[in-house]
């Protein structure tokens, strides 16, 4: 009987809906749950709309793990890598 106890005390994410066990963490709200892999997935989506400079970029990246700040480096626009010159301008 203790096992369906603890199987009903499993908890799932309110998003995807896989399990506590089936994550690495799974962070609880007010009845509900979100897991790593949706809180990433929701980072990745409004990242898309937050415009960085070059001269914050360095500065934000450094804050966030390697993994996300990956994926911001791959969203910039190649302009923004050299200052916007493409060599076009030369005399």
């Amino acid at each position: 009987m203790s096992e369906d106890k603890k199987a009903d005390q499993t908890l799932y994410c309110s998003f995807c809906g896989l399990s506590e066990h089936e994550v690495k963490k799974l962070i609880a709200g007010l009845n509900v749950f979100i897991c790593d892999e949706c809180t990433y997935l929701c980072f990745c989506i409004v990242v898309e709309d937050v415009p960085l400079d070059s001269k914050n970029l360095d500065e934000f990246l450094a804050k966030l793990p390697n993994r996300i700040a990956a994926l911001i480096k791959r969203q910039q626009p190649a302009e923004q890598d050299d200052g916007g010159s493409d060599g076009g301008d030369q005399d």
